[in-house]
């Protein structure tokens, strides 16, 4: 929640090894195999949250989102500030299990190393994502639905295209 980001940056360090104890605990449970072909890995592809590469990704994929979102929504940052935010978020990729050689620490790694991700066809949408995302853009309580409106909108909006297209989401001038 709030408190363990919070926790996480401006924490002690005692509270911020709380949390990622706790992220580590929760990533031993998530694993298994994919139940369907999705993209170029095959039914029965095991996965686990404590995969190093996941874990760069994830981390790469939070790097870029909140530099774009900031942009988007607040205003443009210097490459600078760009690289410094990608460097002082590594050490939590880190501390996730992420071998220390793949972490991108400036703001070109993070791009290249979501290219190649692309490129060799490793982020695909399958049924369980397209799933996933239908569940987290959708409000189950309708006070919240024009909150849950616009942060979907948002999300859906900095997709690339393909992507957007590969979870069904339309798109078009008026949004």
């Amino acid at each position: 929640g709030d408190t363990a980001q919070v926790d996480l940056t401006f924490g002690t360090p005692a509270q911020a090894q709380r949390i990622v104890d706790r992220i580590n605990g929760i990533h031993d449970h998530v694993n298994g195999q994919l139940s369907a072909a999705t993209g170029i890995f095959a039914a029965g592809t095991p996965y686990s949250a404590r995969d190093g590469r996941l874990i760069v990704w994830v981390h790469a994929t939070l790097v870029e989102s909140l530099i774009l979102t900031y942009e988007q929504l607040i205003g443009p940052l210097t490459a600078q500030e760009k690289d410094d935010y990608a460097a002082d978020s590594a050490w939590l990729a880190r501390e996730l299990g992420a071998p220390g050689d793949i972490v991108p620490t400036d703001a070109a790694g993070v791009a290249a190393f979501m290219r190649e991700m692309r490129a060799r066809g490793e982020i695909c949408v399958g049924d369980d994502a397209r799933g996933m995302a239908e569940a987290l853009l959708s409000p189950k309580i309708m006070l919240a639905a024009p909150a849950f409106w616009v942060s979907g909108l948002i999300t859906i909006g900095m997709l690339p295209d393909d992507l957007r297209r590969a979870y069904g989401f339309a798109w078009d001038d008026r949004r």
